[in-house]
């Protein structure tokens, strides 16, 4: 395969969202509603590559008793758009936050967000915890 460098596709990228903050674009258009489409368009391409990772996810840590779903794109409550790809399992589902708040612990989740006022989208993820910080030798740094 010919593919680019990682690190030249993420200076374009960068470039490229520069260039919509100097411009008020998102992606070479600049009406909210031309926008919103590109945005829904962003997740058709997104989707699959999303529901790839949980899948993979699912099927590495929790042996396939995952469940993952694709929420949206709806409306975020204040006029704006979101769509979460969502990973849960029965007892995420069952658990409960340990710190702050007893809430139910939240799915793993890829977060797309166009929130009124705002520019253009971001993707987000969710926290996972606290993982194992297991740096304990100098080639262990690039795992």
């Amino acid at each position: 395969m010919n593919n680019p460098k990682p690190t030249a596709i993420r200076a374009d990228d960068l470039l490229r969202h520069l260039k919509d903050l100097r411009t008020g674009t998102y992606e070479g258009v600049q009406s909210r509603s031309a926008k919103e489409e590109r945005y829904r368009k962003g997740i058709e391409l997104l989707t699959p590559v999303a529901v790839a990772v949980l899948e993979e996810a699912n099927a590495l840590f929790l042996q396939g008793t995952g469940e993952i779903q694709v929420l949206g794109p709806e409306d975020d409550g204040s006029g704006g758009l979101e769509t979460r790809f969502e990973l849960s399992w029965p007892q995420q589902r069952a658990a409960y936050v340990t710190r702050g708040p007893r809430e139910p612990l939240q799915p793993v989740r890829i977060v797309v967000n166009y929130s009124q006022g705002f520019l253009h989208p971001h993707l987000s993820g969710s926290a996972a915890g606290y993982w194992p910080f297991q740096v304990t030798g100098h080639t262990r740094r690039y795992r």
